[in-house]
């Protein structure tokens, strides 16, 4: 074999290498789960109905569950007031055996300032919120029945309820969330009517583009989207499709997502078409019902990158 032909094979070899890697880096991707954001609440000072906006828990139908040395008067205490709220809201609460989202804690003396911290206000509150989007969701909440009722309807339990379902007291003495109680205080309307608001969005997934980063080199993409979960509900298994035009350059699978959480995607060196485009897409592909699908999608213009 002559020099020059042993000298172009092997430069034909390289450049065959050197193309491996190319390609082996345009299906290379980092998924980054984002940190779920959790915070023990403090009082609210906005003068809003609830310590936060929007707050809630995931559903409709909330569970909990009883601190094993709850008697029976406390138990029934706790249960009349839940049907108080199921009977006049379009909540409903379920009795579970253990880690309920509403822990009911029955101690016979008040917790001492130490023990307070998991409270929001009082004997009473959330212990574990998220923040997804616009809502803030109640992972958790716990109330403390250390006081005796004495009215003939279970006041004291409907007023620790409330604060666990993110509601601050009031300044009406004729309210059941007076920060003093008494038996004659009523549940009023603007908290029925708030509950029914924002318990009205059915408990699913919401998956958004939060955010989006790209450039290009020659005929190479380069990105770094997110897709954050500002639903209700965890969302499955999902997809990430990448379009040049009409074209789908690019479908990366996806793992399940937590409400509020995020997942990264880092993408480098995707080859792109020979032919001239106007836009690249971004579409968030996810075969179960959401809150919204009209926001699965960005866009943008070339000239804007």
């Amino acid at each position: 074999m002559r020099l020059i032909d042993f000298t172009m094979i092997v430069l034909i070899l390289i450049l065959l290498s050197f193309g491996g890697i190319i390609a082996y880096k345009t299906f290379f991707t980092k998924l980054v789960e984002y940190e779920e954001y959790k915070a023990d609440l403090e009082l609210n000072v906005s003068g809003d109905l609830q310590f936060y906006p929007n707050m809630r828990y995931k559903d409709r139908d909330i569970t909990y569950s009883f601190e094993s040395i709850c008697n029976l008067g406390k138990r029934e205490e706790v249960s009349e007031a839940f049907d108080i709220l199921s009977g006049r809201t379009i909540l409903g609460f379920d009795e579970v055996e253990e880690e309920g989202e509403i822990q009911i804690l029955c101690s016979s003396i008040a917790p001492e300032p130490e023990q307070k911290g998991h409270f929001v206000a009082g004997e009473g509150g959330p212990t574990e919120v998220i923040r997804a989007g616009r809502n803030n969701i109640i992972l958790s909440g716990k109330i403390s029945l250390f006081k005796n009722d004495k009215c003939k309807t279970s006041k004291i339990a409907l007023h620790e309820i409330l604060h666990a379902l993110g509601f601050d007291h009031n300044k009406n003495e004729s309210s059941i969330m007076y920060p003093v109680t008494e038996c004659d205080q009523i549940l009023d309307d603007y908290i029925i009517e708030k509950i029914d608001s924002i318990y009205q969005s059915d408990s699913l997934p919401d998956l958004i583009i939060d955010e989006y980063k790209i450039s290009s080199v020659g005929r190479y993409l380069d990105f770094k989207v997110s897709v954050l979960n500002v639903g209700f509900k965890e969302a499955g298994n999902f997809s990430l499709i990448v379009f040049a035009d009409d074209n789908e350059l690019r479908k990366i699978p996806l793992e399940e997502v937590g409400v509020g959480v995020k997942r990264i995607v880092d993408v480098e060196n995707l080859r792109l078409p020979l032919r001239s485009f106007d836009k690249i897409s971004f579409v968030v592909e996810f075969p179960e019902n959401e809150l919204d699908k009209e926001n699965n999608r960005v866009e943008i213009l070339l000239n804007k990158v």
